[in-house]
């Protein structure tokens, strides 16, 4: 970093872009062109079920297998396609006797808040038949190497693409993640 700042002062300018345009760079910079990494493709966006029902708050547990700590993103996909953002990040859900979600007294855990009306518990906000895709990362997968990236599908836990319709009148769903897979939780 001490080169870099010191390249960018030897050209009397203060952004890394005028670096760029005085090495004879002419097209848009970045520090990411350093180091010749391109972000990955953003994930298409998958086909919508029809007739899907709308929910008007989605929770999800973490019993996952392999129990590391998820990453739950959101993008919307409908009506106006939207960029992922990072709403979650859960702790694994199993017990010391191996059962999940439920604490050590076999007590169901809290489950943790993903799409919601107003942002409750740290949920995405929601419009009204807007439709969500939730994506849930593993930045500890063998296959991720630390990265936490809805884009990267070495990194994606769940195996079908999970798509929600908002509908503030809709029922409440609470799924968990198990075998790669969102699941009805166990109530």
């Amino acid at each position: 970093m001490q080169s870099l700042r010191a390249l960018v002062q030897r050209f009397s300018t203060n952004r890394v872009s005028g670096v760029a345009v005085k090495l004879g760079v002419r097209r848009p910079f970045s520090v990411r062109n350093l180091f010749n990494i391109a972000p990955p493709p953003p994930r298409p966006i998958p086909p919508i079920p029809p007739n899907l029902p709308g929910i008007s708050k989605l929770s999800l547990f973490n019993c996952q297998i392999e129990r590391h700590t998820i990453f739950a993103w959101v993008r919307e996909v409908r009506p106006i396609p939207g960029p992922w953002g990072l709403i979650q990040s859960i702790p694994t859900q199993f017990n010391e006797s191996g059962q999940c979600p439920f604490d050590d007294n076999g007590i169901l855990a809290d489950s943790s808040a993903i799409l919601t009306r107003n942002g409750e518990g740290g949920g995405f906000v929601c419009t009204d038949g807007s439709f969500y895709q939730v994506s849930i990362v593993d930045p500890d997968s063998p296959t991720c190497e630390g990265r936490n990236n809805p884009d990267i599908l070495n990194c994606v836990v769940e195996s079908q693409p999970s798509v929600f319709k908002f509908d503030r009148g809709g029922d409440e769903a609470t799924v968990m993640l198990e075998n790669g897979r969102l699941s009805p939780a166990p109530v």
